[in-house]
């Protein structure tokens, strides 16, 4: 989980698909501070259905959402 250019996001997410994986882009937002208190923003962007799988540990680290 990082914030990174979306063409880093673009070439994980077919390298992945090309292997059989799901790859989600997961921007954060809330720095150390937020990580340290599970506060953190996730901007989840993938298949529905794999950040819906994923959602109870983002939950963990804070509140996420789903971009697409």
């Amino acid at each position: 989980m990082t914030t990174s250019d979306p063409t880093l996001a673009t070439e994980i997410a077919e390298v992945a698909a090309a292997k059989g994986y799901a790859a989600v882009d997961a921007s954060v937002s809330g720095g150390d501070r937020g990580a340290c208190k599970a506060t953190l923003s996730i901007f989840a962007g993938s298949d529905a259905a794999v950040v819906t799988r994923l959602t109870p540990l983002f939950k963990l680290m804070g509140n996420a959402l789903y971009m697409g």
